[in-house]
């Protein structure tokens, strides 16, 4: 549980850690809050509030690209002619504001909503998941337990459009990508409709779903995730030395 590992990592100095010596630690956790690690130490993490990650501290992008169901699945770029449409299907209550976010999306106007809800995690049914996000320019991806969506890794490979809502969420490669070229990423649920149409009526949609495919490829397949590991943990190292 998390009172476990809040234990675990904020003793693991006085146990395991000498002073002279650098290490890594690797979290594959929910817990999103803070924890206290020397600065020798750099935690490699799942979860955290972007506002209060530290500076020993990388987040990594979790996702499982499912080679075995996904692979034979190839999307085209899609641009309905009457107004944009968003897909949803997945577990609806990880996170308690997700069924209250997806309902008010449907009542909106301005978007075609395509949501499927599922009372389990994961994705028992791949084909109807895929199908669903087929449909699709945008694909609603909010947070789940953790302060993270694996649904936006999936949708940049599949070459949708993902849409989040700011829960202090860290977005990576932030010194490279200009994520509003890739992404509608809003403020708060109340935004979503207006940002989502905002969005559609400046871009090219077919264009951004080609781009969105390609930067998956680009920077969040299993060599390029490697790379950017590589490159912040020498980064931080370098800084503390």
């Amino acid at each position: 549980g998390n009172e476990q590992i809040i234990k675990n990592i904020n003793t693991i100095d006085n146990q395991y850690i000498e002073p002279s010596k650098k290490y890594i630690l690797f979290m594959h956790h929910d817990y999103e809050h803070e924890l206290n690690t020397p600065n020798n130490v750099l935690l490699i993490r799942s979860s955290l509030l972007k506002s209060k990650q530290k500076m020993n501290e990388i987040v990594y992008p979790v996702f499982w690209i499912n080679k075995m169901n996904f692979n034979h699945y190839f999307l085209n770029p899609i641009h309905s002619n009457l107004k944009p449409s968003i897909s949803f299907c997945g577990y609806i209550h990880s996170y308690s504001k997700r069924l209250q976010w997806c309902d008010y999306l449907k009542q909106s106007s301005f978007i075609d909503c395509h949501f499927i809800y599922r009372e389990q995690f994961m994705h028992a049914n791949y084909k109807e998941y895929i199908q669903n996000m087929n449909q699709c320019e945008f694909c609603f991806c909010p947070r789940g337990t953790g302060n993270f969506s694996i649904r936006f890794y999936e949708c940049l490979y599949f070459g949708r459009i993902p849409v989040l809502i700011d829960t202090d969420i860290l977005m990576h490669y932030e010194d490279e990508i200009d994520w509003s070229n890739h992404i509608v990423f809003s403020k708060n649920i109340e935004d979503v409709p207006h940002d989502i149409v905002s969005f559609w009526n400046s871009k090219n949609i077919i264009e951004v779903q080609e781009n969105n495919k390609r930067l998956y490829q680009t920077h969040f397949s299993e060599k390029n995730i490697l790379k950017y590991f590589n490159k912040s943990i020498e980064k931080y190292f370098k800084i503390i030395d």
